[in-house]
């Protein structure tokens, strides 16, 4: 397989795991919910068979993402930077990609007294940071 067809093929299997434990759902329930196997299943998040147009249709059908998130390359802060030091675009890229798992996690909270108090702790973060860098 060719190394750019292999880095998409892992791309698409880890986040698959990765929406998948944001929706809190087990490889079992992803199978019943979206009518593949669970065996195919775990063999996707492992990056042991191939993933399908049409597989990852279903899976943003279900999972509620957007397809073209299943083929995002994720940034790991730290591993892509020597002494926290990150080139322009690497921070740009960290920091949406970070943004948009803050959203898919608050999308899940469900109770508001929760979302609440999350917002307000975010505000206080933010206000600290201002502080800090201001």
């Amino acid at each position: 397989m060719p190394r750019y067809t292999a880095k998409i093929d892992q791309a698409i299997a880890d986040n698959l795991q990765l929406f998948r434990r944001i929706r809190e759902l087990s490889q079992a329930q992803l199978a019943n919910l979206s009518g593949i196997d669970l065996q195919r299943i775990i063999e996707m998040e492992a990056c042991n068979t191939e993933i399908y147009a049409a597989d990852i249709v279903t899976f943003s059908e279900v999972l509620q993402i957007p397809a073209s998130q299943f083929f995002a390359r994720r940034y790991v802060p730290y591993q892509n930077a020597a002494n926290d030091e990150f080139s322009e675009t690497d921070y740009k890229k960290i920091k949406e990609q970070l943004l948009f798992k803050i959203a898919l996690t608050v999308s899940s909270i469900k109770d508001l007294s929760t979302l609440d108090s999350l917002v307000n702790m975010l505000l206080s973060i933010a206000e600290v940071s201002r502080k800090n860098t201001g």
